[in-house]
């Protein structure tokens, strides 16, 4: 064989090599967002930083812990229902709306929600509602002096 050939073949072998990886790799890149994977549809255990005030606010990195924090502020668990909370990232609950998509309760069903509530120009996406009820949406009821900023 000439040199040219095989450099044409390892060449080759070296993209059919990248070409390979990418197929493999590609569908768990797509799948995740700056905070991490796309929402399993569960809460957290609990929300990793901040205490909750306002000068020290809950910061909620992921899915997860919104949805945590939706479980608690829906509980009426006032430590949760008027705190202060900080958005860090773009978080996404359902990357598509193929198959069974995870539904969202929204933060403040029941029990209204008087904290504070700031995007930090982040954004939430791929929320799934299936409900006639009133108060639909990343936040269904705001109660008094509840606040939701920035929030993109």
């Amino acid at each position: 064989m000439t040199k040219t050939k095989t450099r044409l073949i390892s060449v080759g072998i070296a993209v059919l090599a990248l070409a390979t990886a990418l197929f493999v790799l590609l569908p768990s890149v797509l799948s995740t967002t700056a905070g991490g994977a796309v929402w399993n549809g569960l809460p957290a255990n609990g929300i990793e930083t901040g205490a909750g005030t306002e000068d020290n606010p809950y910061q909620i990195k992921t899915a997860e812990e919104l949805a945590f924090m939706a479980s608690k502020v829906n509980a009426g668990d006032t430590d949760y229902t008027s705190a202060y909370y900080r958005l860090t990232t773009d978080i996404v609950l359902n990357a598509s709306l193929d198959g069974t998509p995870h539904e969202w309760t929204p933060i403040g069903r029941g029990a209204g929600f008087t904290g504070k509530f700031d995007g930090g120009g982040h954004t939430i996406s791929g929320i799934v509602i299936n409900s006639t009820d009133d108060y639909q949406g990343l936040f269904g009821y705001l109660g008094e002096n509840g606040t939701i900023m920035n929030v993109g």
